[in-house]
């Protein structure tokens, strides 16, 4: 939904009759597609833009995942024709009747309940030509979720708590929001979200957005409001018996659920978030919501709007260990605006909200601890991605990668996705990154993404073309690896550098990397560290350095910037100087026109070659029983150059000339 905030107000539908399975019923064709709706990988304008869902549900059993519930899904006709259906995803759940406008209505369910694609579908009613709809749906039964091994998403009973996470790893829908509220589960169309929950006594609920009581013939309704639109994998709620602890920052609230046995490391785990929210606040141009919760839940961690998911047994942990910068309450903390006010049209961009929630954790490090805490952290996630992530995911792109063998969330698009945004903060500089990312979430504030604006988005903001740094790194796969060599001139004893030729290795497939920031360090030989950076951009490429005398050299090891690459050998390589020599065979002197060189000894077939960095013949000549000869240089370019003098094919002299204008 767009931008409608505040614009529509909940509208309670009472019947007073009693609804029954018996007064509509479904039209079973799993075999045919009616029409084309959305997938996880692929998003299709709708003829409907869902307004809000206002579901009531009165949770019948909790350990039996029983509930019996309505909800009334208010949506408007965007170009309605005479083809035009909405949809909606249910599972696990039984539909009892459906109203259109106060009529009843069939229903069509579609797609086999295994599919990506299994929903139901709504006829508009010929006779109703409101643009405006509400449609209530009853439903019942006992909750699901995703199944399988792990099961992960949808409604989980575990350590006398019942709760819901909004997206699976392994299914092939992703959103599971639809395993207990019926609704259109794709990220593609926000809407707002007004419940009523019915609890039995003594048990507190967790939920999105704004909380009051209210009630109704007698019975008490825990009331939920969200003003702002909302994706429905962002939906959730938990129920057990909680206790609550409110923080305020700037005058917003950050509500903590635990049970009492467990609100000890609670109190713990999440006492820095005041400082979190205020820091990201900062950072992103306000809050884009009006409270902030964290509620424990026996598995987790997911970003849910206003009210996050959070492992207990990860609390526990971070009580234990004293852990109190606590890198996942700030990775979920900060979903709030990469993911939840800013989200992906589909999950092919799941990328947008996991790159970015994960390389904040590397910002709220540098925010509390300096510079040097954030590359601490940057070369942790490089080091976990190339020793733990590749062997078990393989080389795989942040954008639209192939599911068949990982997750809908692998671990790729947090780390590999970290490291890149740490790149693309290095190519824009701070000033541009960091107003990029506050124009993201500003401009971009409750609406949906995807990779072509995003990058138009940077490119826009920093005034350069992004094409070959999204292409590389987003859409690509693999990284380069670096056979670096390091040649020295070796001077009365000590060892000088010259050059260094970087080589790219990489396979053959992954292309050839550019524009890749290389941090090189020096250590030189009185402990100092001299740390520069090198831009590769070709598959061999050469710098010339100055003249100092290294005792190690630390290749995307320093304190400038960490980049995607590996390391796969490093060689020192030494080059003698003429001038060891006792008989003093040539000598040089370079004038701002020319390099003269004399020969003190007759060369029988001798010859001079002068090379540049690349390895290419500058200038070449014989040399015929002549004492001083000159090579001009007023056309050569400032820079390191191989002087060669060769007898009879065999090279006598090597020596390396720096030439400065």
């Amino acid at each position: 939904m767009k931008n409608l905030i505040n614009k529509y107000t909940l509208i309670l539908l009472v019947l007073a009759v009693n609804i029954t399975s018996a007064l509509s019923k479904p039209i079973n064709d799993k075999n045919k597609l009616l029409s084309v709706i959305s997938t996880p990988t692929e998003f299709v304008q709708q003829d409907f833009d869902v307004l809000s869902y206002q579901p009531t549900i009165h949770f019948v059993d909790l350990p039996s995942k029983e509930i019996n519930a309505r909800n009334l899904i208010k949506f408007i006709w965007t170009n309605r024709t005479d083809t035009s259906k909405f949809y909606f995803h249910l599972r696990g759940l039984s539909i009892d009747s459906i109203f259109y406008n106060s009529q009843l209505v069939d229903y069509q369910i579609v797609g086999e309940e295994s599919g990506a694609d299994y929903h139901y579908e709504i006829s508009p009613l010929s006779s109703d030509n409101k643009d405006t709809v509400d449609l209530l749906i009853y439903y019942s039964g006992n909750m699901t979720n995703e199944g399988g091994k792990n099961a992960w998403g949808g409604v989980h009973y575990s350590d006398s708590t019942l709760f819901a996470l909004g997206v699976g790893f392994r299914n092939n829908y992703v959103s599971t929001t639809q395993h207990w509220l019926p609704c259109y589960d794709h990220p593609s169309d926000k809407a707002l979200f007004y419940a009523d929950f019915y609890l039995p006594e003594d048990y507190e609920i967790a939920s999105n957005g704004d909380k009051s009581i209210r009630e109704e013939n007698g019975k008490k309704y825990h009331h939920f409001v969200m003003n702002y639109p909302t994706a429905t994998y962002l939906l959730t709620f938990s129920i057990a018996k909680y206790t609550m602890q409110t923080l305020i920052i700037n005058s917003i609230p950050i509500y903590v659920y635990a049970k009492e046995k467990d609100s000890v490391a609670a109190t713990y785990a999440f006492k820095l978030t005041p400082e979190m929210l205020h820091f990201y606040s900062n950072l992103l141009k306000g809050y884009p919501f009006r409270s902030l919760g964290y509620v424990l839940t026996p598995i987790g961690s997911m970003e849910s709007q206003t009210m996050i998911n959070f492992d207990k047994n990860l609390a526990k942990n971070i009580y234990t260990k004293k852990d109190s910068m606590n890198l996942t309450a700030a990775h979920e903390m900060s979903h709030q605006w990469f993911g939840n006010s800013v989200t992906p049209y589909d999950y092919r961009d799941a990328w947008l909200n996991e790159s970015f929630a994960t390389y904040s954790e590397s910002l709220w490090r540098e925010y509390m601890f300096g510079y040097s805490a954030y590359i601490t952290e940057q070369q942790t996630k490089l080091s976990n991605y190339i020793n733990y992530i590749i062997p078990s995911e393989g080389h795989i792109p942040l954008y639209n990668f192939d599911r068949s063998d990982v997750s809908n969330y692998p671990t790729t698009i947090y780390y590999k996705g970290a490291i890149i945004l740490g790149m693309l903060r290095y190519k824009l500089g701070d000033s541009v990154f960091f107003q990029a990312l506050r124009q993201y979430t500003s401009d971009f504030q409750y609406q949906n993404m995807d990779i072509l604006k995003a990058q138009q988005h940077f490119e826009n903001v920093s005034g350069l073309n992004l094409s070959e740094f999204f292409e590389q790194w987003i859409y690509g796969i693999g990284y380069p690896k670096l056979d670096v060599e390091l040649f020295v001139d070796t001077i009365e004893g000590k060892d000088y550098s010259k050059k260094i030729v970087i080589n790219q290795v990489q396979l053959e497939n992954w292309g050839i990397f550019r524009d890749v920031p290389v941090n090189i360090t020096f250590k030189l030989s009185d402990g100092k560290l001299i740390d520069s950076v090198l831009i590769l951009n070709e598959k061999n490429q050469s710098y010339l350095i100055d003249n100092i005398e290294i005792d190690t050299i630390y290749i995307n090891n320093g304190s400038i910037v960490r980049s995607l690459l590996q390391v796969a050998s490093v060689k020192t390589l030494k080059e003698n100087s003429i001038f060891e020599d006792n008989n003093n065979l040539a000598e040089y002197l370079i004038y701002d026109n020319e390099i003269v060189i004399r020969i003190e000894e007759f060369l029988n077939d001798g010859k001079v070659i002068l090379y540049d960095y690349l390895g290419r013949i500058i200038y070449s000549n014989q040399l015929t029983n002549m004492e001083i000869f000159s090579i001009p240089i007023s056309n050569l370019e400032q820079g390191l150059y191989i002087l060669i003098i060769t007898e009879q094919g065999q090279v006598i002299k090597k020596q390396a000339i720096s030439i400065v204008k």
